[in-house]
């Protein structure tokens, strides 16, 4: 899918006149005012929804095209009347037609429901995005061409697709949900640029659960993707994207799926019943994913390009020995520098050291020029395609020796 955001249409409505709180009649621009409305906000000022607001959907609701303005919708649902038909925006915050960018723009309380798009940040600065809910919209939230912006505490679910964005940079997403949306949960096109996104959960979506890219210099930290249709998180045309804390499970296809990606780093990732792959990539170079958990006995690190990896339920070992940690198989393995360099940590430990093997076209052979560090208990090896397990010399075989 490559999204494009379709025209926002502008509803014409004149700015609800002003309730005075706390002052008298002759207050000024930090009078907070009332919306009772569809309207458009073209001063600053501090705005406040006093009750739940519902319109036809093919326009926008409430149009925001001042700066310093701050949108509380006091936890009030703005509702569209035209169910599958609606092509309006909830609530739009958007310059005038040759104005100049917007800054210093706060949404927040509010939920958004039935409309073409719930909520749209597009050309503005240094704003944000804050406790705000939509569903049942064909786009959820869309930030376009906007740098700098704060969104926290929000969710999109119901939705065709949750958050969208295009052109963003230098922003910061909190506590974000897309959940139960019909295709992408959590969907960002072109320049995605020096973001920070902590605790992003994508779960049950039609499609895929996070889908990136190009992004760049972008940071994600406890991220979870489970029981989406698609892939649990897609990455394509990236570079320097550094994940941790990612859990991917139980997703319709693979847990990381990456193209085009030059440069990224996941750390603590656990991966566990996803029909596809744990990892596939392709046209991709120094990737790095450290720790990762597929089930009991150890965890898995691995150095790649292009490459697909499972786990894997290695045949019976050799005679004299037996698997002692996870197992993962590895195909599609490019040639060269870009081959995978796969170090397995075992959580149990003995006195023995156990081998690499590597298990292809029906035959073990132990892999050579591995490392191992006895204080991390960790093997190190560069392998080819085939399944790669530790093994070690059975019980009875150590009783004897001793």
């Amino acid at each position: 899918m490559e999204w494009v955001p379709g025209p926002v249409t502008v509803a014409v409505a004149a700015l609800v006149a002003g309730v005075v709180v706390g002052s008298t009649a002759g207050a000024t621009a930090a009078t907070t005012q009332t919306v009772t409305e569809c309207t458009t906000i073209t001063e600053p000022g501090a705005y406040e929804l006093s009750a739940n607001v519902s319109a036809p959907a093919n326009d926008t609701c409430i149009r925001i095209e001042s700066s310093d303005v701050v949108l509380d919708g006091q936890g009030q649902t703005i509702t569209g009347t035209n169910g599958e038909n609606a092509t309006g925006t909830g609530i739009l915050v958007s310059a005038s037609e040759g104005g100049d960018l917007l800054e210093n723009v706060t949404v927040r309380n509010v939920h958004v429901a039935n409309w073409g798009t719930g909520v749209t940040y597009r050309d503005v600065t240094d704003s944000t995005l804050s406790s705000v809910t939509v569903t049942d919209s064909q786009n959820g939230l869309t930030v376009t061409e906007s740098s700098q912006i704060t969104i926290q505490n929000t969710s999109a679910t119901d939705n065709e697709d949750g958050v969208l964005t295009r052109d963003v940079t230098d922003s910061t997403f909190h506590d974000t949900t897309v959940a139960n949306n019909e295709g992408t949960g959590l969907y960002t096109s072109n320049d995605f640029d020096g973001n920070r996104l902590v605790n992003t959960t994508a779960r049950e979506n039609g499609e895929t659960g996070i889908r990136i890219g190009p992004a760049w210099n972008t940071e994600f930290v406890n991220t979870t993707t489970s029981s989406n249709g698609g892939d649990g998180l897609t990455m394509l045309d990236s570079g320097r994207v550094e994940m941790s804390h990612l859990t991917a499970t139980d997703n319709g296809e693979t847990a990381l799926s990456l193209t085009a990606v030059a440069g990224a780093r996941f750390e603590n990732v656990t991966v566990q019943n996803n029909t596809g792959a744990v990892y596939a990539a392709v046209e991709s170079r120094n990737v790095t994913v450290q720790a990762l958990t597929m089930g009991p006995g150890g965890t898995v690190s691995l150095t790649a390009g292009s490459a697909t990896i499972t786990d894997a339920e290695p045949p019976a070992a050799p005679e004299g020995y037996e698997a002692v940690g996870p197992a993962i198989n590895v195909s599609r393995a490019e040639d060269g520098p870009s081959m995978p360099v796969v170090s397995i940590t075992l959580d149990e430990r003995d006195e023995t050291t156990p081998a690499l093997w590597q298990y292809e076209d029906g035959e073990w052979r132990e892999l050579s020029d591995v490392t191992f560090d006895s204080g991390e208990y960790t093997l190190t090896a560069t392998v080819g395609n085939g399944i790669v397990t530790p093994l070690d010399t059975t019980t009875a075989d150590n009783e004897t020796d001793g």
